[in-house]
């Protein structure tokens, strides 16, 4: 997100072939060797990534929300907070600001 200091890696071997979508999951398809190994992306960081593109804040804050806690999430609610902030969304910013801590006194 805005912190290209945390990041979520993988290991994985092989060649990524493609990127499918089904049954509401994405999957990077890894050709190893002969065989094509699944690895599944994070559905809430792509659906919270589209929500802010699409200035839909409530529901990337519903994203957030429901998401597993991850080293990227405070700077995922910082992104958030600050979008919000910018597009006069008093509640979501105090909300987004408050989950990492950051609320003034």
């Amino acid at each position: 997100m805005d912190a290209p200091e945390i990041s979520v890696d993988q290991d994985v071997q092989g060649i990524a072939t493609e990127i499918v979508r089904e049954n509401e999951q994405s999957v990077v398809m890894m050709k190893e060797g002969s065989k094509f190994v699944p690895i599944p992306l994070d559905e809430n960081r792509i659906q919270f990534s589209a929500a802010l593109e699409l200035g839909n804040l409530a529901r990337a804050t519903y994203f957030l929300e429901e998401s597993r806690s991850g080293p990227d999430m405070p700077s995922m609610w910082v992104k958030l907070g600050k979008t919000a902030a910018l597009h006069c969304e008093p509640r979501i910013a105090l909300r987004a600001f408050a989950a990492v801590d950051d609320v003034p006194k």
